[in-house]
């Protein structure tokens, strides 16, 4: 329990700078200096304490009166960023990053050689339906990837927080504050993520994908491009956020602090009081690794989700022209959801014999219900289901 009234994470200011605490004077981006919030003030002494999370320890902060007030600032967690102030363009930054920056555009180019791909940046305008359509979408691939991790997204398992999400990112979107990126093949939406947007800050904030075609690996190719555009259009920091997540350790040059502070007017005795108690409270919990805990927990909590996520069992063999015969096959197709199970396995033969979707013809053998024969322009394939 806290006994501070007024709470933020600081992320939240990216979405409206409405409730920004009025001890905040100014916040720039400390490489280049550029001013993302400026509302100086000569008054704070209505201002009740204040605790502010998450604060990024790239930026700096001016405040209001500073003399007069009683700052306590704690190092809580770390994050991860990539610093384009020295970018000039994606692949020289690709090439930087990797030790094999031909990987992360071989993905890319396997992509849209296999499909009819196009990227989609929604940014200042969007149809209601649309946006609707899409956030639907996005929900589905989050339950869907993280059934198949045998796990529990809490943004979307939160009914009020994913009712929330919906409400302020259409609005977001409509301010230029937050974006809807879409990578589509021909018009289905196969990767859909949410950014924010604060001056020369990105902040990306939630992705997911169609897991069918996991062998694309669809988050370098979503992170190459959406990085390219944070490139072009200016962009200082791109904030991949809070936690250790292998794919952000490899896409960024840069971590940084992330600062828990907790603000209040000199001379209240009472606000000093519960300053000083939040801050104590705080230590404690960071002493006693009760963070460690909380994680251990969850790690204990996940070993007794059950899902019901089994991965297709097949049997894969390439098949010679001579030996081909589709005497006892029927074509179907695979855009009929009874087929559904057998996208992935075409998309692997997309990607492993270079072939393209447009130019692959699936067959149906009549006389085994499980087995199927794939046959592209240059190459073909049995599939046994077991």
């Amino acid at each position: 329990m806290s006994l501070v009234k007024k709470r933020y994470y600081f992320y939240d200011f990216f979405k409206t700078q409405d409730g920004i605490p009025s001890f905040y004077g100014s916040v720039k981006s400390k490489s280049a200096q550029t001013v993302l919030y400026d509302s100086f003030s000569n008054s704070t002494e209505n201002q009740p304490v204040c605790k502010i999370n998450h604060i990024p320890d790239y930026l700096q902060i001016e405040y209001n009166n500073e003399d007069n007030l009683n700052i306590k600032s704690l190092n809580r967690d770390l994050g991860y960023a990539i610093d384009l102030n020295n970018v000039s363009d994606i692949n020289s930054y690709v090439n930087q990053q990797f030790k094999k920056g031909r990987t992360i555009r071989r993905y890319v180019s396997k992509l849209e050689s296999s499909f009819n791909i196009t990227y989609k940046r929604y940014y200042g305008d969007i149809p209601k339906d649309v946006y609707d359509e899409l956030l639907q979408c996005l929900f589905k691939m989050v339950q869907k990837r993280f059934v198949q991790l045998n796990d529990i997204n809490e943004q979307i398992n939160d009914d009020i927080r994913w009712k929330t999400t919906l409400e302020e990112t259409y609005a977001l979107i409509k301010e230029k504050r937050a974006s809807l990126f879409v990578i589509y093949e021909d018009d289905k939406p196969i990767v859909i993520s949410i950014g924010h947007h604060w001056g020369s800050v990105f902040y990306y904030v939630m992705c997911s994908f169609d897991i069918d075609y996991a062998k694309f690996a669809l988050g370098h190719v979503n992170f190459y491009k959406q990085l390219e555009w944070c490139i072009n259009e200016g962009y200082e920091i791109f904030d991949c956020g809070l936690g250790e997540y292998h794919y952000k350790k490899r896409w960024s040059n840069k971590t940084y602090i992330l600062l828990q502070q907790v603000i209040c007017n000199k001379g209240n005795i009472l606000d000093e009081l519960i300053a000083n108690v939040e801050i104590t409270l705080t230590l404690i919990k960071k002493n006693l690794a009760l963070e460690k805990l909380k994680l251990y927990l969850k790690s204990i909590k996940k070993t007794f989700i059950k899902t019901n996520y089994k991965a297709l069992e097949c049997n894969i063999s390439y098949i010679n022209e001579q030996d081909s015969n589709l005497q006892d096959y029927t074509k179907i197709n695979i855009k009929n959801d009874d087929y559904a199970f057998l996208r992935k396995i075409l998309f692997d033969f997309l990607y492993s014999k270079n072939e393209r979707k447009e130019d692959v013809l699936v067959f149906k053998n009549v006389t085994n219900n499980n087995t199927y024969f794939f046959k592209g322009k240059k190459n073909m394939m049995q599939c046994d289901i077991l």
